[in-house]
C-alpha cells in the first residue's frame, strides 16, 4: 500500500533532500495512520518510516520518517506534511 499511494511522494521528498536522483529509499515501515484529516472523515495522514541507499550494494546512509496527508484517492493526492532525516551511524 505504501508503495502503491506514497511512493511518488515519497521520491520528490528524498529528491529535494538529497537531490534529483542521488538516492533511492526501501524498507518502509507504517508508524501511524490516524484518519479524519481535512473537512471529510475518509482522509488519512499516514506517517512512515524508511532508509535510503545510493547503490545496490551499498548499506543504506540514512532513516527517514515522513508524514503524508492522503487528500482525495480519486486522483490520489498526497501532501508532504513533513520530512525528518538522521544519517546511520557505521
Amino acid at each position: 500500500m505504501v508503495e502503491r499511494i506514497l511512493y511518488k511522494s515519497i521520491e520528490k521528498s528524498v529528491n529535494n533532500v538529497y537531490g534529483e536522483n542521488k538516492r533511492t529509499s526501501w524498507d518502509y515501515r507504517i508508524i501511524n495512520i490516524e484518519r479524519g484529516y481535512y473537512p471529510e472523515p475518509y482522509l488519512y495522514r499516514l506517517t512512515i518510516e524508511f532508509e535510503t541507499f545510493t547503490g545496490a550494494h551499498k548499506p543504506p546512509v540514512d532513516t527517514n520518517v515522513a508524514v503524508y496527508d492522503i487528500i482525495s484517492f480519486d486522483p490520489t493526492i498526497v501532501k508532504e506534511i513533513s520530512y525528518e532525516h538522521y544519517l546511520n551511524e557505521r
